[in-house]
């Protein structure tokens, strides 16, 4: 299965199950504003007596006319879209997460294509060497070498086949598929040649659903905060009942009553002053977040930018010596004018450019990607 790198991003907000874990939660926030909505049931009762009514029935109605109610779903609203920031969050991270997961299989991917094409040079130098070898042309010690550095060739083949199926089972964690699948990349990390002055990313920072987060926690605190004080008001109850069935009344008697709770012994302020509390506890965190997603923005920017010029060197200048040498080292072993042990080095000394190319670019793509988690842009 070939994988686009948006188009795995695309399959990871559908499929994270990080994500999903805080979609569940949404919902269970939305039911809570409701919950905090619910107005308190009547209370009905029936009597009966033997000197006065035979029968009094009646309703006693809580009164919540002092805002209670609003406020404690205006506290259920706060908390609900600080559940919907989370969600953001855990998409931002999922996204990252995929994000890094899809450079480390193109990384393994593409290590594994340099060392299968060294491989290849190493096996038809194995074999001329041998033939030169039998025929008396050439030591016997240069077919013990070409051997010896085919069969470790192939085993770092080997290690690295291994790798990519690891990393597309990482990867397959956020985009749904099965971990076993045979998951592939499908083009290269996405980067700009351009990015933005890192003062200007800087700048962004306060938007970032990391910092967000800790803001709506601290207004969702004072929300509860003025909740608890509405409590303190008087809770009222209608009492609606009718005696009926009396002798000693010409007829039915209707009464009605209000009943006051009265708060004497119990004024909240213990509620209040921990709300206060974890204000404060959040908007200490709100800073602290900050602080280290300014440091991580920094230090992914500062990597993005020295594996952009480590990469340059590499595909501009290295690379194109390193594949001119061993031309040069081929051509001259072909003629008897170099020893194997100095092809070989060449061979070796371009397979470990090729790699290190290949680092930089994933590193590079991994940068860039730990700047967009660092910034916090769902």
């Amino acid at each position: 299965m070939q994988a686009p790198g948006l188009a795995a991003v695309a399959a990871a907000h559908l499929y994270s199950p990080d994500v999903a874990v805080s979609r569940s939660r949404e919902r269970i926030a939305a039911a809570e504003i409701d919950v905090a909505g619910t107005y308190p049931n009547p209370t009905v009762y029936g009597a009966s007596s033997t000197q006065a009514a035979r029968l009094s029935a009646g309703a006693m109605l809580p009164l919540l006319i002092f805002g209670q109610r609003g406020l404690a779903m205006d506290a259920a609203r706060a908390d609900a879209d600080t559940t919907r920031t989370e969600t953001l969050m855990a998409w931002v991270d999922a996204r990252w997460a995929t994000e890094r997961a899809f450079v480390e299989l193109w990384r393994s991917e593409r290590a594994l294509a340099a060392r299968k094409d060294a491989a290849a040079l190493v096996v038809k130098l194995d074999a001329a060497v041998t033939g030169r070898a039998e025929v008396g042309s050439g030591p016997q010690i240069d077919a013990l070498r070409a051997h010896a550095e085919r069969l470790s060739v192939e085993a770092d083949a080997m290690a690295a086949s291994a790798q990519v199926r690891v990393a597309a089972a990482a990867l397959a964690r956020w985009t749904g598929d099965p971990p076993d699948v045979d998951l592939h990349v499908d083009g290269n990390p996405s980067t700009p040649d351009a990015p933005p002055p890192l003062a200007t990313l800087l700048t962004q920072l306060s938007a970032s659903v990391h910092v967000k987060r800790e803001f709506d926690d601290a207004r969702a605190s004072r929300m509860r905060a003025s909740r608890e004080r509405g409590l303190n008001r008087p809770l009222m109850l209608l009492d609606l009942g009718a005696d009926a069935f009396d002798s000693s009344l010409p007829a039915t008697n209707l009464r009605a009553q209000l009943a006051i709770e009265v708060p004497l012994f119990n004024q909240r302020g213990g509620f209040i002053d921990r709300e206060r509390a974890n204000e404060d506890v959040a908007m200490s965190r709100q800073r602290a977040v900050l602080a280290r997603v300014s440091s991580e923005l920094v230090g992914a920017y500062r990597s993005y930018e020295a594996a952009t010029d480590r990469e340059k060197v590499l595909t501009e200048a290295v690379l194109p010596a390193s594949e001119a040498s061993v031309h040069a080292m081929q051509d001259a072993y072909d003629l008897g004018r170099s020893a194997l042990l100095a092809l070989l080095d060449a061979q070796r000394a371009l397979l470990i450019t090729r790699v290190d190319a290949i680092e930089a670019t994933a590193t590079r793509a991994a940068a860039w990607a730990d700047v967009q988690h660092a910034l916090g842009s769902p």
